[in-house]
Order: C-alpha cells, then sequence, then structure tokens
C-alpha cells in the first residue's frame, strides 16, 4: 500500500520568510504550520507529524530557550490533533475520498548537533559535486 506522508515545514516556512531563530516559539508559526498539516491531510496525508526538526535540548539551549522544549512538543502534538480535526470537517480529501479513521503521527526529530539550513546544505552538496563528480565516469555521474 502506497502511504502518503507530510512534511517539509521548515522548507515552507524558509520560503514564507517565516523561519528565524524564533521560529519554534511564536504564535503565528503555529497558525501557518497547522495550515499546512491541514492542506496535507486534505491531499491525501496518512502519516502526519510534528513541527520539531530543529526542536533539540542542544539547539534550544544555544538560543538561550531550551526551557520550552516540552512546550514546543506539547504544542505541535496538540497541533496535529486540531489539524485532524479541521481537516475532516471537509469531510473528503480532494479526490473525493473519505478520510481515513485513523492517521498514522511521528516525532520530527532533526540532527543533535549543528544543523544547515537549506541554502547552506545546498552550497556544501554543490562544493561536494563540484570536487568529485570530475573523478566519476560519464556513465556513474548521473
Amino acid at each position: 500500500e502506497f502511504v502518503l506522508k507530510d512534511g517539509g515545514y521548515g522548507t515552507f516556512l524558509e520560503y514564507m520568510h517565516l523561519l528565524g531563530t524564533d521560529h519554534l516559539t511564536r504564535e503565528d508559526i503555529h497558525d501557518h504550520v497547522s495550515s499546512l498539516r491541514e492542506r496535507y491531510i486534505y491531499s491525501g496525508a496518512k502519516v502526519v507529524g510534528t513541527h520539531t526538526f530543529g526542536a533539540t535540548l542542544e539547539k534550544l539551549s544555544k538560543l538561550g530557550i531550551a526551557e520550552n522544549l516540552d512546550k514546543i512538543n506539547q504544542t505541535e502534538i496538540t497541533g496535529i490533533k486540531e489539524s485532524i480535526i479541521a481537516a475532516r470537517k471537509k469531510g473528503k480529501d480532494y479526490l473525493g475520498q473519505k478520510l481515513p479513521e485513523k492517521f498514522l503521527t511521528y516525532a520530527s526529530v532533526g540532527p543533535q548537533g549543528e544543523c544547515y539550513r537549506g541554502f547552506q546544505l545546498f552550497q556544501n552538496f554543490k562544493q561536494a559535486k563540484e570536487k568529485h563528480l570530475p573523478r566519476l565516469g560519464p556513465n556513474q555521474a548521473g
């Protein structure tokens, strides 16, 4: 069986210019994440997760907000429940299929050390590709 999963909350927030050092504790971010999560459910996602990839104790400690770790996680769990309830009010997904009786949920846990932002990761990949790709033969570069 094919199961559709949600994800990419940080990428969405970065695209909307909302990602910053305070985004895990800002109330307005919860609304954006909930809206995106509802769209995932409405689009057929049966697996729904938390927006907690960057909410590690080490990262929050560096930001001086480590005491918010439990609150951030609890807010996201509550957000999943609220998003499922909101999506159920529509009754069906965008294809007209009945929404599932149950959803699988997961907690997104990112690296416990430094975490690259998207552009930094792209730059590192680009540099690695430029350095190592010439060593491969033409049939291996794909």
